[in-house]
């Protein structure tokens, strides 16, 4: 499976991804279509059958500087590396787009995310204290040799 393009047909199910993950997230599907229609933003979906496994929502600056706002493996879909393969996918998109650099913000908390991370060639940068705990940010130089499960 690759990465697709979310169409606005897949909405309703992405939401219902967010909201499962992220109860308290005021997601709603204007929020969706705001993100769909911004230049620099691109939702992408890897899907396992006809159900979408996971998606990710990257930006991507004008100074070539990405961010992944969000990575997110449907819990039926998880340890069977999805994640690895939709970040895979993203890093091999961001590098087409001439990104040098991504970032992500990682829940403190969230050690799995964070060894996925870490086994992509992201490096801790930043600790930051939110009103849902500590967060940490991560980054990749993209024009360094890419890990060997990644490429």
């Amino acid at each position: 499976m690759h990465l697709e393009k979310i169409e606005k047909s897949d909405f309703a199910e992405i939401l219902s991804m967010i909201r499962e993950e992220f109860p308290s997230a005021s997601v709603d599907l204007s929020f969706l279509e705001a993100r769909l229609s911004e230049r620099n933003v691109f939702l992408l979906k890897f899907s396992r059958g006809e159900k979408i496994a996971g998606f990710i929502d990257l930006e991507v600056s004008e100074e070539g500087f990405g961010r992944i706002a969000v990575l997110l493996v449907r819990r039926e879909f998880r340890g069977q590396d999805v994640g690895k393969e939709i970040l895979k996918e993203a890093i091999a998109f961001l590098k087409a787009k001439a990104v040098e650099r991504v970032s992500v913000l990682v829940r403190g908390k969230n050690l799995k995310a964070k060894k996925l991370y870490s086994r992509a060639g992201f490096r801790f940068v930043a600790l930051y204290e939110s009103s849902e705990g500590t967060i940490e940010e991560m980054e990749l130089e993209l024009d360094e040799s890419v890990p060997s499960y990644v490429s």
